[in-house]
């Protein structure tokens, strides 16, 4: 206990050395701290507004186009001709002799319309329909 009061009074003795503003001023700086900070979150929401309004309205858009260094694309052929560097001639596909027999039902036309991947999907579908097909005469004899 005589060591709790000897902490009060160790306290009490500092705080009364120590030399406090008077209070009209930590008022006044309190108030200048105040207006400090509402002045700086304000210019802090100004700052963020204007730009958001920049980036999205441009308001020194000019109204004239501006000419660009970028070269115009290429127009891109659409089929592909034995002057073509991806040219693959017929000879060099493989044919139903070179695969075995049964495996292809007929030869399918490529159509250059169509992108390769429904061309690829088509010769699966067609294989797996072969397939079926073999697997349900096998059954049936």
């Amino acid at each position: 206990m005589s060591e709790e009061i000897d902490l009060a009074q160790r306290l009490a003795a500092d705080l009364g050395r120590v030399s406090w503003p008077a209070a009209e001023q930590i008022r006044r700086e309190a108030k200048r701290r105040s207006r400090r900070t509402a002045f700086a979150a304000s210019f802090c929401v100004l700052l963020l507004l204007s730009g958001v309004w920049v980036g999205t309205a441009r308001p020194f858009h000019r109204s004239a186009p501006v000419e660009t260094f970028a070269a115009a694309p290429r127009p891109v052929a659409t089929t592909i001709g034995p002057g073509d560097p991806a040219w693959i001639p017929p000879e060099a596909l493989l044919t139903p002799e070179d695969v075995g027999p049964g495996l292809v039902a007929s030869r399918l036309s490529v159509d250059q319309n169509r992108p390769a991947g429904s061309r690829f999907l088509g010769h699966l579908l067609i294989a797996a329909d072969q397939r079926n097909r073999q697997q349900r005469d096998a059954r049936a004899s």
